[in-house]
């Protein structure tokens, strides 16, 4: 966008650009109380009435040259914001929508009125005046691209100058100037705080002086607006959350204007609105077993929007919810499930959820810190910790949670039974008895599976604390062998481009071994090798099944492949689908019951 200003002093020549941008996008509004999530735009000359606010780069045209322009309209609940221009009277023509560009005539003189009209309620216009000058030949001109770009209060304006600049101010009247410092070729920049600005029109003048004394001063004019407060009843720190076939939404909003819209979007499409606050649900009967993202969406008259997303799961009707709680669960033992969540302060706390009673217990987070992680043992937690800010991450026992275990930091750990292994972040690894409190070390880098007797084994194995699996290969393939404690046992021969995936086509608990083997078809098939030695064969399907989950007594839940829906397999070799689960989710055996958890939700299998 480009203006001739008419003659100057000595060819100072001064551009104002937006930076890190080419193209002008739509105008936004300054935030005038926190940090914006993109830089925000300032636009001069800014024609503002109730129904379209209109920008103009310059509202003196000089003959046969052009200027650009900018409309959007002001109410509430528009999609597009776009609109159609015409000239209401004088020369010229006027082309584009939101962004457009009027051409003034070669001859003439007087005055041309511009109108931009909705596309979406032609009730709303907005005019704009363009006053037509003679071209004066033989004047030095400037041409001055007609932004200032702000990243929250920092104003940045691009010049280039026949000579040395040797100040360039910027202040709003009646309010902060600040001078600017250059801080790139040709660029200036510097703090020109915004808080506190009343809404509506408000102006900044910029100056610039150079070393000739030459001076150059444009006004730039722009709407402090803050986007609309919006507020929902969900304020999980993880937006994936379980919801029934009906997913209720009450929220609220506020603006500056006085007026704001709500709006909630299954996927794309609006399925709720209302005027200041929504409190309603949504079907989302049709989505059993998926993910499927909902939005609310605050808008105020000027096209100021705030957003919150949310991908909320559809239970199974295969499924019975056991417990829903207000954060991101880590684990669940017979007793209690393990969660996160933030508070309205900004910190997040670590809790423990009965479940006999419901009632929460909240963990003490010593030296400050946000909680990343954390697993249940009989008699407390273990759980992970880092500093508020990042850094490196420690370990605390609940019971004593004045002691720091990993003081110089850690990056791995498992527990299981009453044994808590971890990795240090100088690749020491150490085994601690939970129930004696001492610590062992056990060799430099180790990692993989605990066993709930203590014992670790590296990947690709698992084990069971006396039982391990694992893939072994020769020049005919891969097979999948079990040792006893005393052999190796072939569990599946050797297979060429045979499949062997940790967790998934071999599994190990209280000595049930199970694993995938290939039927004549070529599809890969559950079975299970019993304490006595027998293998029974547990998946008889067209399409391949791996291992999904293995109980103590040989329990299983197997995916078949394909529809990749979940079934369960009981001792007795009874088969049940759990239907698609298709977002991560852990299992665990708890009571004589699977307990599956899916975001901030445990579920057991109906009966």
């Amino acid at each position: 966008m480009m203006f001739k200003p008419g003659k100057i002093k000595q060819g100072l020549f001064l551009a104002l650009l937006l930076t890190a941008c080419a193209q002008v996008p739509r105008p936004q509004t300054i935030q005038a109380t926190q940090p914006p999530a993109t830089d925000e735009l300032v636009m001069p000359q800014a024609i503002q009435n109730s129904k379209v606010f209109i920008q103009v780069s310059s509202t003196v045209v000089e003959l046969g040259s052009t200027v650009s322009l900018y409309a959007v309209p002001q109410q509430l609940g528009l999609i597009t914001r776009e609109v159609t221009w015409k000239v209401v009277s004088g020369p010229g023509t006027v082309s584009g929508g939101k962004n457009a560009t009027f051409t003034a005539p070669t001859t003439g003189s007087g005055q041309t009125i511009l109108q931009a009209t909705s596309t979406e309620n032609s009730a709303l216009t907005g005019q704009v005046a363009l006053n037509l000058t003679p071209k004066t030949a033989g004047q030095d001109v400037i041409q001055l691209t007609t932004n200032v770009a702000f990243s929250y209060d920092i104003v940045s304006v691009h010049v280039t100058s026949t000579y040395e600049v040797v100040e360039v101010t910027a202040s709003v009247p009646n309010g902060p100037s600040t001078t600017l410092s250059k801080t790139g070729t040709n660029l200036y920049s510097g703090n020109l705080p915004l808080k506190g600005l009343p809404r509506g029109e408000q102006r900044i003048w910029v100056k610039v002086k150079d070393v000739k004394g030459n001076q150059q001063i444009r006004l730039y004019q722009f709407i402090a607006d803050r986007n609309p407060a919006l507020n929902v009843d969900y304020s999980l720190d993880d937006p994936y959350l379980v919801a029934a076939d009906f997913f209720p939404v009450n929220a609220s909003c506020t603006d500056d204007s006085g007026s704001c819209r709500i709006t909630v979007k299954r996927n794309t499409v609006p399925v709720l609105s209302g005027v200041g606050s929504v409190n309603g649900s949504v079907d989302m009967q049709a989505f059993a077993g998926q993910v499927y993202p909902v939005s609310v969406i605050a808008d105020d008259p000027g096209g100021n929007t705030l957003k919150y997303d949310f991908q909320v799961y559809v239970p199974n009707a295969s499924l019975n919810t056991k417990m829903l709680v207000p954060g991101t669960i880590y684990d669940v033992d017979a007793t209690r499930v393990l969660y996160t969540k933030a508070v309205p302060n900004g910190t997040t706390k670590l809790k423990y959820r009965s479940f006999a009673t419901g009632v929460d217990t909240t963990l003490t987070l010593p030296l400050n810190g946000v909680p990343i992680g954390g697993k249940l043992f009989p008699d407390g937690v273990i759980y992970r910790t880092r500093p508020l800010g990042g850094g490196i991450s420690w370990l605390f026992d609940s019971r004593d949670p004045g002691t720091n275990l990993t003081p110089s930091g850690h990056n791995w750990y498992a527990v299981s039974g009453y044994y808590l292994a971890y990795r240090t972040n100088d690749s020491q690894t150490f085994l601690r008895n939970l129930q004696t409190n001492t610590t062992t070390f056990l060799g430099t880098g180790l990692t993989g599976d605990l066993a709930p007797n203590g014992r670790l084994v590296s990947a690709p194995k698992l084990t069971d604390g006396t039982h391990d699996v694992y893939p072994v290969s020769n020049s005919t393939g891969v097979a999948i062998a079990l040792f006893d404690g005393t052999q190796q046992i072939l569990l599946r021969n050797y297979r060429l481009n045979g499949k062997a995936e940790i967790g998934v086509d071999y599994a190990v608990n209280n000595g049930y071994a199970a694993y995938t083997d290939y039927d004549s078809n070529g599809n890969r098939q559950v079975w299970l090798r019993l304490p006595t030695g027998a293998k029974v064969r547990k998946t008889f399907t067209s399409v391949s099944n791996v291992i999904a989950a293995l109980g103590p007594n040989g329990e299983l839940i197997v995916r078949r492949l394909g529809p990749g829906d979940l079934y369960t397999i009981d001792t007795a070799g009874n088969e049940k689908p759990l239907g698609l689960i298709t977002r991560p989710y852990f299992v665990k055996f708890v009571d004589g019951k699977w307990n599956i958890v899916i975001f901030n939700g445990v579920f057991e299998p109906k009966p």
